[in-house]
């Protein structure tokens, strides 16, 4: 999928209450993509650019509006409020999903040593929407059945967190010797 940049700088920029179509659809492309190292990359590239170009944009308007805010500021008492733009948000908001995503692929595509490669699964930000509430309980599930952990790792978690808990994941991640081991597949 190709964006070219378009030739109105209106269209690309935004202010603080209104969304950029142009990057709205920038967004929605990276947040169907599979490919979760490459669509994290562009999301925080894509996110940078849209803060500069932004910033560029509003100068001449800020300058223009600056006056006549400071008075309002004045008699409101609003002039320590920043102002954060809604486009923003809507970037931070993504890029932190595609790390959860990315993070959650990094653990599905692991294995244990000796077994079969694990089922490759394409997962994005919108499968996961999509997927309800226990789509990721799901894939998780799956996962943990596949690399052979056990139930009493898993209870650890839930139980109320002490040394014994610990050891017992310590152990599950130390014991190379067998088939519990986990190989990262690329």
């Amino acid at each position: 999928m190709v964006y070219f940049y378009p030739t109105d700088p209106k269209l690309v920029s935004s202010d603080s209450e209104h969304v950029s179509p142009w990057w709205a659809a920038v967004r929605e492309a990276l947040h169907k993509a599979t490919g979760n190292v490459a669509a994290y990359i562009g999301a925080v590239v894509a996110r940078s650019v849209s803060v500069i170009m932004a910033a560029s944009f509003s100068v001449e308007h800020k300058k223009a509006n600056e006056e006549k805010k400071d008075k309002e500021n004045e008699e409101s008492g609003d002039s320590d409020w920043e102002s954060v733009s809604l486009d923003l948000e809507h970037w931070n908001l993504l890029v932190k999903q595609l790390e959860d995503v990315l993070m959650l692929n990094i653990l599905l595509k692991s294995q244990p040593y000796g077994k079969a490669v694990v089922k490759d699964v394409n997962i994005s930000i919108e499968t996961i929407l999509n997927g309800g509430q226990g789509s990721v309980t799901d894939l998780l599930a799956v996962w943990s059945v596949s690399v052979g952990l056990e139930p009493e790792v898993l209870s650890s978690f839930l139980a109320e967190s002490n040394l014994e808990n610990v050891s017992v994941l310590q152990k599950f991640l130390d014991d190379k010797s067998d088939s519990r081991s986990l190989n990262i597949v690329k």
